[in-house]
This record gives C-alpha cells, sequence and structure tokens, in this order.
C-alpha cells in the first residue's frame, strides 16, 4: 500500500528545506513533499502554482501542512479545490490581515526596499525567533541575505498583504489542526484563535513556545502533534 503524500508548504522566505526536520519525522509513515514557492504576488496565483505540482506528480489528494504565508495558500487550495485536501494544518497561519499585522509587513517591505535584505533579515529574525533562541542561536540574527531573492519576497509580501478569505473559512470541510506557539509575536496567537473559530470543528493546539518557528525551536513537540493529526483514520 502506498504512502499518503504529506504536501509541505513553506511561509515567507519560500524554501522547501524549511521543513526538513518534518520530512525525516514523516518519512516512516508518510510520503512527504516539501515544495518551493514562486515568486508571485497572490496567494491564489501561488495556490495553483502548487496544484499544478500535484497535477505533475500525479497526487489526486494528500494531507496538506502550510506555515505562516504557506498557511494562506494552504486554505486556498482547502477551499477551492476541497477534493485534493484529506487533512489540512495551518500552522502560525491567518485568514485576514489585522491592523498591527498589516502594519508590520508595510514597514518589513518598506525596509526591504529602502535599505536592503540585510536589515530586512535582522529585523525577520527579531521577530520570529524566541528570545532564548536567539541567545542560543545569535547567528540567526546576521544570517547571510541573498539580495537576488528580494523580488520574490516582495511580490510574496504584496500577496501577502492582499489576502482575505475569513469570509470562506466556512467553505473548509477537511479535517483541520490549527497550530501556534503562545509566544508567536509575527502571527500572534489570536489569528490562530479566529481560524478555529472560523472552520467547522478544527482544533487548536498552542505550544508553550518555539516563537514563528516551532518546527525548529520546538522540534518534537511540533512533530508529535503533527504526527498525532496526520495518522489519525477517521477520515470519511
Amino acid at each position: 500500500m502506498a504512502k499518503r503524500a504529506v504536501l509541505l508548504i513553506p511561509g515567507l522566505g519560500g524554501k522547501g528545506s524549511f521543513w526538513n526536520l518534518q520530512v525525516a519525522a514523516l518519512s516512516g509513515r508518510f510520503d512527504p513533499i516539501a515544495v518551493d514557492l514562486p515568486g508571485l504576488n497572490t496567494i491564489e496565483k501561488m495556490a495553483s502554482h502548487i496544484v499544478g505540482v500535484l497535477d505533475e506528480k500525479k497526487i489526486a489528494r494528500c494531507h496538506v501542512v502550510g506555515q505562516s504565508t504557506g498557511g494562506a495558500i494552504a486554505q486556498v487550495i482547502a477551499q477551492d479545490h476541497p477534493q485534493r485536501v484529506q487533512r489540512l494544518v495551518l500552522s502560525g497561519t491567518w485568514s485576514a490581515p489585522s491592523v498591527p499585522f498589516k502594519a508590520q509587513f508595510e514597514l518589513r517591505t518598506e525596509l526591504l526596499q529602502k535599505l536592503g535584505p540585510a536589515p530586512y533579515s535582522k529585523l525577520a529574525a527579531l521577530l520570529a525567533w524566541p528570545n532564548d533562541w536567539l541567545e542560543a542561536h545569535p547567528e540567526l540574527l546576521n544570517a547571510p541575505a541573498d539580495p537576488a531573492e528580494a523580488p520574490a519576497l516582495l511580490a510574496r509580501m504584496e500577496a501577502i498583504l492582499a489576502f482575505d478569505r475569513s469570509r470562506r473559512l466556512g467553505s473548509i470541510k477537511a479535517p483541520t489542526l490549527v497550530i501556534c506557539a503562545a509566544d508567536d509575536n509575527l502571527v500572534p496567537l489570536a489569528h490562530s484563535r479566529r481560524l478555529v473559530a472560523g472552520i467547522l470543528g478544527a482544533t487548536l493546539r498552542v505550544l508553550p513556545t518555539g516563537g514563528h518557528f516551532p518546527q525548529a525551536a520546538l522540534t518534537d513537540t511540533y512533530n508529535s502533534v503533527l504526527l498525532d493529526f496526520l495518522e489519525k483514520t477517521d477520515d470519511k
């Protein structure tokens, strides 16, 4: 019997390698597929691109896991292509921009445009990682920034600012798990609570720490929650 595919969609950075620690944990039971994001300026365009990847791989239906921007993409896939999604995991994500969320991404866009990738990356690290994690991993504050990636980042931030599927949350029928760390300052817990309120039967798991990236900062706990949800067999 073939393993069930698990589509793993990364966030704003767009690198499928973001999911390496989850790919390792999933591989025993599932066929994990971590995709890169294209540099497109709407969430819907990126969702269409990823559905095309599933078509190329001849995957009719799979579990879908999305982190942050990837979670917005996952919502669109679940809403517009419900037959493709068996179980849905929305991690550190949102359905519509709040006022502070919009202000944050407008600031990050301006920073990238005017000061360049290095200051942009430093601010992103300060927002995304827990303080204790940055104390232990100060290199994250000075991670190399590739100017060649700026156009794709700007396009994706344009997509983020325009995304609002909050009124369509009720159309998501796949069993849904929403995961957020309590100390996520980039996409705060309130966004996850709104997702759970809008998706019938959705379950919320709040992790004690991990910031915006519990996949790395709280790997064992995150992977355990993910596997427990994906291994359930009560789908209709």
